[in-house]
């Protein structure tokens, strides 16, 4: 039987993402200010009622898995990471000061972090909670609706030899590695994690995710008090002075 996968942009499954894709486009849309908090506190919520039900059902999917490896490499690591992340929302949010060219002063310029809208989150199979929901906290404190879809494994080294392990890490590419163990690369909240190449792009943890998931759109705030009005029609001899003002500063 020929079981090779329909890729075409009529096929079903193709079509039932777009669908979906569309649906969260429109509802981002209709919501373009969230309460950010109170999606992460959700979020802290729906994992915590149902931990026990992840257990489970991870359990059921690998044919059996030690509910203690569970809650240690899935549901306690994701509960940590949305913690921190609804504590530092408000900084990460806020407008980053920008210098301002001395020909424009006293205008200001400002960086605000805005969502990209809606996001999909390409995840390894192994840790299906943890390796989903950790990115998304990124993505959903940034203001970012989500996609999500499981993966691929990532490497690990093990021996003594440091320089066969240099050398593997010199020569090889991924969005981490455990050295002398596996997997606990990812359960670093402080250091970032992600994906290259065709595996993904991005990283997640904390700010790493916030940042990952938003984009800085520059906003420039004109005076009154400055001279850019000389920039404009009629031009007379101030414009002189200050195109030789701003060679000077070029």
């Amino acid at each position: 039987m020929d079981q090779t996968l329909d890729k075409s942009p009529t096929s079903a499954p193709l079509q039932a993402l777009e669908a979906a894709f569309q649906a969260m486009v429109a509802r981002s849309r209709a919501e373009p200010a969230p309460d950010l908090a109170e999606r992460l506190t959700r979020l802290r919520a729906v994992v915590a009622d149902n931990e026990e039900r992840f257990r489970q059902a991870i359990s059921a999917d690998f044919g059996h898995r030690s509910a203690v490896e569970t809650t240690i490499a899935e549901t306690m690591l994701v509960l940590s990471e949305i913690r921190p992340a609804t504590k530092h929302l408000k900084s990460w949010m806020a407008p980053q000061r920008i210098a301002t060219a001395l020909q424009f002063l006293p205008a200001r310029n400002r960086l605000i972090p805005q969502p990209l809208g809606v996001v999909g989150i390409i995840a390894p199979w192994n840790y299906p909670l943890q390796l989903t929901l950790a990115p998304a906290i990124g993505a959903i404190a940034a203001g970012n609706r989500v996609i999500i879809k499981p993966r691929e494994l990532a490497p690990h080294f093990s021996g003594k030899d440091r320089s066969a392990r240099d050398e593997v890490l010199s020569r090889t590419i991924s969005g981490g590695v455990t050295v002398n163990d596996c997997l606990f690369h990812f359960t670093q909240i402080n250091q970032p994690m992600g994906d290259v190449g065709a595996s993904g792009t991005g990283a997640y943890h904390g700010e790493w995710g916030f940042k990952t998931f938003s984009k800085l759109k520059p906003v420039f705030y004109r005076s009154k008090f400055n001279r850019l009005a000389d920039l404009y029609p009629p031009y007379g001899g101030k414009i002189a002075r200050l195109e030789k003002l701003m060679r000077f500063m070029s």
